[in-house]
């Protein structure tokens, strides 16, 4: 059974906060990345993703957060992500994808660093 994924994105005025929860795997990375198209094409200049809730994430998943970062960078934004599960953190670490993210326990202290 494949549990559909929520995508919330909020702006704080100083980023925007992108939270993802469920399952990020290759049927729904298209969807969460028609999602920020707007966002990773407009204006913005810091994104965070809160990664809490996210109970999975595959290669595809991965892909999204990076090209989301790549996006970023090249119009000299930022992106973090923050309150990590231990099960997505060990994903990052496996893929060595945890030494390309900056990574922060909580949204508040993204934002206080990053803006």
């Amino acid at each position: 059974m494949t549990k559909n994924i929520g995508i919330k994105i909020e702006d704080n005025g100083k980023a925007k906060v992108v939270s993802i929860e469920g399952l990020l795997d290759a049927p729904m990375a298209s969807a969460v990345h028609e999602r920020l198209y707007d966002v990773l094409e407009g204006d913005t200049s810091t994104l965070i993703f809160n990664l809490e809730n996210l109970e999975y994430i595959s290669s595809a998943g991965l892909r999204v957060l990076l090209y989301s970062a790549q996006k970023m960078q090249a119009k000299k934004g930022k992106t973090a992500l923050c309150k990590l599960p231990k099960n997505v953190q060990r994903v990052l670490d496996i893929s060595g994808l945890n030494t390309v993210f900056t990574i922060y326990p909580d949204v508040s202290e993204a934002i206080a660093a990053m803006a």
